[in-house]
């Protein structure tokens, strides 16, 4: 498989029918995954409607203002 994770970007890893050469996943969802820098700062928007989680493995977030 490619590597879909840039430093710094998010990778689009799965999607409903191997969206945009990603791993196909059954379900409605995205699966993105990201290593970023220290204080970088990403926009991400979101589909209407739609609900997000995140998973941080190491480091610290601030998102909309919430650490």
């Amino acid at each position: 498989m490619r590597d879909v994770v840039k430093p710094g970007k998010l990778g689009l890893l799965a999607a409903p029918e191997g969206r945009g050469g990603a791993l196909t996943m059954h379900a409605d969802a995205l699966l993105y995954m990201g290593i970023l820098f220290d204080n970088q700062e990403i926009e991400h928007p979101l589909e209407v409607k739609k609900h997000v989680w995140v998973q941080i493995v190491s480091g610290e977030l601030l998102l909309n203002g919430t650490k």
